[in-house]
């Protein structure tokens, strides 16, 4: 998620948001939180969720259609909120790329092409959609691998792999 951020802030400067959901903004194992606190490490949890995280609601979903609709339907009226509020921002930073999808349709609605988009996991659709979204894939086979050498040699499983990155 660091090389993501530090994407958006060469291409947007300061000016990108981070969209998160309101109980995973605090949460300890927040490795987007923890990107954010290693570009900027002088500045405070509170300073950077301030300038660079838009704090969404807790969302609940009810059980009428899938979870891609839901997450693309949530994202696309979130991102038209913070447009709203911040016409002039520069890059959006997604929990996922089915999130992505749904800003950047926003952006496609409104003709826009001057807003860099990251989402996570690299899926298909993402990699192929008329806006270009910069994304990240988790390394499974080797974090499977690693997982199993740990299993096998009976010690803790303190790993990270880091995603590879594809950036637009």
């Amino acid at each position: 998620m660091e090389k993501l951020f530090l994407h958006l802030r060469k291409n947007c400067g300061d000016d990108f948001r981070f969209i998160c959901q309101q109980d995973k903004v605090f949460t300890e194992h927040n490795y987007r939180m923890q990107a954010l606190r290693n570009i900027f490490p002088g500045s405070s949890d509170e300073e950077l969720i301030k300038k660079y995280v838009f704090v969404i609601p807790n969302r609940s979903f009810t059980a009428d259609y899938t979870l891609f609709d839901k997450l693309f339907d949530s994202a696309f009226g979130v991102t038209e909120k913070l447009l709203e509020q911040i016409p002039h921002l520069r890059g959006i930073a997604y929990m996922n790329d089915i999130e992505a999808m749904g800003g950047a349709s926003v952006l496609l609605k409104q003709n826009r092409n001057d807003v860099k988009i990251t989402g996570f996991n690299a899926i298909r659709a993402a990699q192929h959609f008329p806006y270009p979204i910069s994304t990240a894939r988790h390394n499974i086979p080797e974090m499977v691998r690693l997982l199993v050498d740990y299993s096998i040699s009976g010690k803790d499983c303190q790993i990270s792999v880091k995603p590879e990155v594809l950036l637009k």
